[in-house]
């Protein structure tokens, strides 16, 4: 199914077919790459690096899966040397395709907010202390450049908050959408008469 999900494009779907494959199965290989794959194509490169890494440990005895598993890992840390090194093509295409996955609207919206602090020491200076901008960045000549990187890191924390709720909403992660607490009226012991059949 998460294959299926993955060469629809539908990869936050696939990574929640992923991890419940994995809570039933831990040892599942094909679960484990399948998630390193869907959250590659999330942008969530470190988890999906992770991961792979987990996976080849534990498919060394399998030499079919452990190739599949390297050959990943190859790829995403290729992707994540040329993100680092600041290419401009490369952080451009990145930042398209994860605005793609959290809706033009909201890409819109993170990418100009960066843009518009990257071009001040000051609005750099926020974009470090609040996580969207690495320190050796912050002094980066080109505001273009700044507003790049920054917007690269905005984006995947939309995707990850986006991820977030999908898991949550099938029941894989608490904290986001935690069981309901009832509202007092319906917790008294005398509430079950507030509530017909039907409810």
């Amino acid at each position: 199914v998460s294959q299926v999900q993955l060469e629809l494009g539908c990869p936050f779907q696939a990574a929640v077919a992923c991890e419940r494959g994995a809570r039933l199965q831990p040892q599942h290989r094909l679960c484990g790459l399948l998630g390193a794959m869907a959250l590659e194509a999330l942008g969530l490169l470190s988890a999906a690096e992770d991961r792979l890494r987990q996976g080849a440990a534990l498919a060394k005895e399998d030499p079919a899966n452990l190739s599949q598993f390297l050959e990943a890992l190859c790829r995403v840390r290729a992707r994540v040397k040329e993100l680092d090194s600041g290419a401009a093509q490369a952080l451009m295409e990145e930042i398209k395709r994860l605005g793609a996955l959290v809706g033009d609207s909201e890409a819109g919206y993170w990418v100009s907010c960066v843009g518009e602090r990257s071009r001040s020491a000051e609005g750099r200076a926020e974009l470090v202390q609040k996580g969207f901008l690495e320190k050796e960045h912050l002094h980066l000549p080109n505001p273009a450049d700044v507003a790049r990187r920054a917007s690269l890191i905005a984006l995947r924390y939309r995707v990850n908050k986006r991820l977030q709720r999908h898991l949550s909403a099938a029941g894989l992660l608490s904290g986001i959408a935690d069981v309901c607490v009832l509202l007092t009226g319906l917790r008294r012991p005398g509430s079950r008469e507030l509530r017909d059949e039907a409810s």
